[in-house]
């Protein structure tokens, strides 16, 4: 079970890094591209990374703050790449 929440909580940082970028990219901010078309491609996109990425996080050593932090964290380095 705590693997399974690792992988959650993982899988909810890559989603909200890509989400943001996505957020401030100039060809998603277009009206022309359906939002359904943006949220397929960011939860895509973050499935591919997810797959890619080793991620090493210990469920049971993350608070519910500490885990808002991280994705919170996660968010400005999204918007601040896009």
């Amino acid at each position: 079970m705590e693997m399974m929440t690792g992988k959650l909580l993982g899988f909810a940082m890559v989603l909200t890094r890509i989400s943001a970028f996505f957020i401030v990219l100039p060809v998603f901010g277009w009206k022309s591209v359906p939002v359904r078309v943006k949220v397929a491609m960011t939860v895509l996109i973050s499935i591919f990374f997810l797959t890619i990425t080793p991620l090493s996080i210990d469920a049971s050593q993350v608070s519910s703050l500490k885990a808002i932090l991280l994705i919170a964290n996660e968010a400005t380095y999204g918007l601040a790449l896009g």
